[in-house]
């Protein structure tokens, strides 16, 4: 069955590469098409393992709904997917990519072990039973009472807890810098920091330097940033960022939303060779 056309409206994006990174496959959005397959082969493939419309739906496109750039893609995906048939091992083998090679292998395993299928959940069932029942004994049997703590001597006590640093500047003269400390709510990178590396802090905002290079900030809270003049690469997964100010030196820039929001990208700078990857949680 021949599939119409997906087209977008491009807006900012004709100035730069934008990629998604969805579930098994990369979109390139700037050129409307799929890294590895032509449309209705990705289709099929999606068929094979997502099987019906309505796991597909709540699997898949669900994820994509608060971006609108691909709302057209969704539809397209949505409205065509029961009426293709599953994309063929054959063909999954013929490309030379680990990730698509390793669903081949799977869904091949998958297809080989049916018949032996009840009988390993049988067993399996009796492992875990079996588990749970000792662990359970193990518990009851070796738990012991916790040592009392001095603090429980303290009759008035009116505890102040220090659970987040509003902000915190980096001593450090280095060039490479790696940051661990949690719960920072500003951090003001160090005039002489070319690398900063500050992943799962808990971060809300950071300040960066002039002469920064690289940014690796994943895994923290923040929802704004604009990157200095100098920055060439800037990795910002699992963050809820609502808003991003790119530079004219940025090379690369991976994001994602724990939520899978949307973005917004201002490319106000107009850069024409930064390639963006935004991955699909």
């Amino acid at each position: 069955m021949a599939l119409s056309k997906i087209t977008f409206e491009k807006k900012f994006y004709k100035t730069m590469k934008l990629y998604y990174q969805l579930p098994h496959l990369t979109y390139d959005y700037t050129n409307s098409k799929f890294n590895l397959f032509e449309f209705e082969e990705a289709l099929q493939l999606y068929k094979l393992i997502y099987k019906d419309l309505e796991t597909f739906q709540k699997k898949f496109l669900r994820k994509l709904e608060f971006i609108p750039n691909l709302e057209n893609l969704c539809l397209q995906l949505g409205s065509n997917f029961e009426s293709v048939n599953p994309i063929s091992l054959e063909r999954i083998r013929e490309v030379d990519d680990v990730t698509i090679n390793y669903l081949a292998d799977y869904y091949s395993e998958i297809t080989n072990s049916e018949e032996s299928k009840t009988g390993k959940s049988f067993f399996n069932k009796f492992v875990n039973k079996l588990k749970d029942f000792l662990d359970e004994v193990n518990i009851e049997q070796y738990w012991h009472q916790p040592p009392a703590s001095l603090s429980d001597l303290v009759v008035d006590k009116f505890p102040k807890t220090l659970d987040k640093i509003d902000s915190y500047v980096i001593p450090i003269d280095d060039e490479y810098v790696e940051v661990t400390i949690r719960d920072i709510k500003t951090l003001i990178s160090n005039r002489n920091t070319k690398y900063l590396v500050c992943n799962k802090c808990n971060i809300e905002t950071i300040q960066l330097n002039d002469d920064l290079i690289l940014l690796e900030a994943h895994s923290n809270h923040v929802n704004a940033i604009e990157l200095n003049h100098s920055l060439e690469e800037a990795i910002l997964w699992d963050n809820p960022l609502e808003y991003i100010k790119l530079n004219p030196k940025l090379r690369l820039l991976y994001l994602s939303h724990p939520k899978n929001h949307n973005i917004e990208i201002d490319n106000s700078a107009n850069n024409e060779s930064v390639e963006i990857y935004y991955s699909i949680n």
